[in-house]
């Protein structure tokens, strides 16, 4: 899911509101074609801001992959923050439980979406 919305920045062509990419990067021997490719043809996207997230210890999805994808296109969009967080690929919100309310913030400041959480199920 991560690696597609971050393809989805470069390559849509209708404007999105914001984008998030949760333990991911795009593949490193494809990023340089995507990222020449969104240069010269895709700027519809080039202002919307993007939250990309990774873990530090992720075999899976590892740091330097991640790392490269935010160097990358970080240079595209200005509005791209890339966040770390302790821990392998399914702690994300289990060891992090703040990382929801990070998100949430995250939404609030960079898009137009309203999110409320609710930490008592069925109260809110």
């Amino acid at each position: 899911g991560g690696i597609l919305s971050l393809y989805t920045a470069l390559t849509a062509r209708y404007k999105l509101g914001g984008i998030i990419g949760i333990i991911t990067c795009l593949p490193p021997q494809s990023l340089d074609e995507l990222t020449q490719e969104a240069m010269n043809t895709n700027q519809v996207n080039a202002d919307t801001p993007i939250l990309h997230i990774n873990g530090r210890q992720d075999p899976v999805m590892t740091r330097e992959c991640g790392q490269q994808t935010a160097n990358a296109l970080g240079q595209l969009i200005p509005d791209y923050t890339w966040k770390t967080y302790p821990g392998f690929h399914g702690d994300f919100l289990i060891h992090n439980p703040l990382s929801l309310r990070r998100i949430v913030k995250w939404l609030d400041d960079k898009t137009t979406v309203n999110v409320r959480l609710c930490w008592i199920p069925f109260v809110c």
